[in-house]
Parts: structure tokens; sequence; C-alpha cells
């Protein structure tokens, strides 16, 4: 998401402008496996003050309703601060890894409970407004690849009794019509984790 940001101290002193183009390496989050690479292109040639770090959070907002009374609580799933420095009149880019909680909820939403995600991304200025971008996600349950069901089979021979049927059945796959291409365009992350990311490792089985 490439946006521009006004620079300003007290609400009224110009600090120039800053344009930044932020990406995420995803927005559906698996709770047993993934880690949130944020990468964030900063433009600040026409900037007055220094951006000094990038502030990346993970927030859980959730609502509770209960005989008419709701309550709202925000958790931060996830964290992380990058110091990095990009002085005025240069160009940067900043990135980092978020690791993620294990133990959060996931996304739902019903008629009494909704979880809802969002990634914070900020940019650190000394004594001005600092930029901000929020993408939403979704935090999806943990997969477990040790229980799975096998491939559906279908059988293409099937004999069918004369008359019994005024058409070929045909499986499924027959029906689908895929979407125009492409659906939404995709745009990579343009870079990698940093060397020494907090990276989850997979853990072997127990059994």
């Amino acid at each position: 998401r490439e946006l521009p940001f006004d620079v300003k101290c007290c609400c009224c002193i110009d600090k120039g402008r800053i344009h930044t183009n932020t990406f995420l390496d995803r927005t559906v989050i698996s709770i047993d496996r993934d880690n949130l690479l944020v990468c964030v292109d900063v433009d600040n040639t026409n900037g007055k003050e220094p951006v000094e770090s990038l502030e990346i959070s993970l927030k859980n907002l959730l609502t509770y309703r209960a005989r008419g009374h709701t309550d709202r609580n925000v958790v931060r799933a996830g964290h992380n601060f990058i110091k990095q420095r990009i002085e005025p009149g240069q160009k940067g880019r900043l990135q980092g890894v978020v690791p993620l909680r294990r133990d959060i909820v996931a996304s739902v939403a019903t008629m009494n409970t909704v979880s809802h995600y969002d990634v914070q991304i900020e940019l650190n200025i000394p004594w001005a407004s600092d930029p901000s971008v929020t993408f939403p996600v979704v935090v999806a349950h943990a997969v477990d690849e040790t229980n799975f069901l096998p491939p559906a089979q279908y059988n293409f021979q099937q004999q069918f009794q004369p008359g019994l049927f005024a058409t070929v059945r045909k499986p499924p796959e027959y029906f689908y019509q895929p979407p125009p291409q492409p659906v939404y365009r995709y745009q990579p992350v343009p870079c990698q984790a940093p060397p020494g990311a907090p990276m989850y490792q997979p853990q072997p089985p127990l059994f």
C-alpha cells in the first residue's frame, strides 16, 4: 500500500512530507506456524525530520455481548520494534518479522463474540506526528497435518440402469467454473526476513 503523509509538529508546524510503500507477506495467518514479515519503503526526500524506527503490532480486538451489555478488549498478540534511522533527504527500507503467540484466539464472528485482527505499522518520528498504516488480517486455526482425509475418489465407470437417468452423471469438478484471472493483482514482498529474525521453527511430533 503506497501512501503519502504530511508530517506535522503540534498540529500546525510543517515538518515536510513522507511517502511510504508498505508490504505484508500474508493477510491470512495460521496460528501454529506463520510469522508476519513486514517491509516498508520510506521516501524521506521531502521530509524535515529523521525517521528513527519502525514499530509493528498485531492487535486482537475482542468484543463480547451478553444480556444487552457489550465488553471490548484489545490484546497485543505480536510486536516488534526495529531501530533504524532514515535521515531527511534520503530513502531507505525498514523491515522486520513479528513472532506470533501460539495461544491467541482465532478470527471469529458470532452473535455474541467477535475476534478481529489488525496489523498496525507505525514510523516513529521525533517531535512530530507518526505515520501509521493499518491492515486487517485473518488469523486461522492451527493446522494438524497428521489428521487428514484421503483424496476423494470418483467412479467414472459407474453403470446405471437404462432409462433411470436422462443425463450422464459427472463429478463435482465438472461443474466448477474458475474465476476470471487474475482474481487480484499479486504483489510479492520485495524483501526477505533479516538475518537473526525470530522465525517460528516447527516442533517434532511427540509420538
